[in-house]
């Protein structure tokens, strides 16, 4: 069960970095645009919808939402997100690189590592 948890954190974590990744311009700050839409953890545990700057995620076995947050781009790979865990009372911030279209890799202050896949429609 713990294992699973830090998978689903994992997993939030990095799809909300991909959905940063994809990002359009507005005013110097990159947000929504490319990453919009629906990605999954890389193991297939949990999936975050991004939406104008702002993300959810769920664990797909239960629809429990693990977490939430804002994202935004700091250039054309590099997603910013900061997160609120249900599980953690202080929001994290997660760096990651969107390495295609389709792929984000993610890591976060702790030193934690996950990835995000685009989900297909």
């Amino acid at each position: 069960m713990q294992n699973t948890r830090k998978m689903a954190l994992a997993a939030t974590v990095i799809a909300v970095a991909v959905g940063v990744a994809g990002c359009n311009t507005s005013g110097g700050t990159l947000t929504g645009g490319a990453i919009d839409g629906n990605w999954q953890s890389a193991d297939g545990v949990t999936a975050t919808r991004f939406s104008g700057g702002r993300f959810a995620t769920t664990v797909l076995a239960t629809g429990e939402t693990i977490s939430n947050g804002t994202y935004r781009m700091i250039d054309g790979r590099t997603v910013q997100i900061t997160m609120q865990s249900a599980r953690r009372p202080a929001p994290t911030q997660v760096n990651c690189n969107l390495v295609t279209p389709q792929n984000l890799a993610c890591a976060g202050a702790d030193g934690q590592q996950f990835a995000l896949v685009r989900r297909s429609a």
